[in-house]
């Protein structure tokens, strides 16, 4: 698990599609970073490569509709 105490900004090209959010562990001893979907609420790590891929998918989804 990553270091908790490092910030994972978030670039500036996501922010209308991403939040950055704080999630727990399972335990509740440690905190981590998140990107959360602002359309459809899914958390994902936080790397663009996820993000390209995430919204994407929600073109895709959007041209098919």
């Amino acid at each position: 698990m990553e270091d908790p105490r490092v910030v994972h900004r978030l670039p500036s090209r996501y922010w209308n599609r991403f939040r950055l959010v704080r999630a727990n562990t399972e335990d509740g001893l440690l905190w981590f970073y998140l990107w959360e979907c602002r359309s459809c609420g899914q958390r994902i790590k936080p790397n663009t490569a996820g993000a390209q891929a995430h919204v994407a998918k929600h073109v895709r989804e959007k041209g098919a509709a």
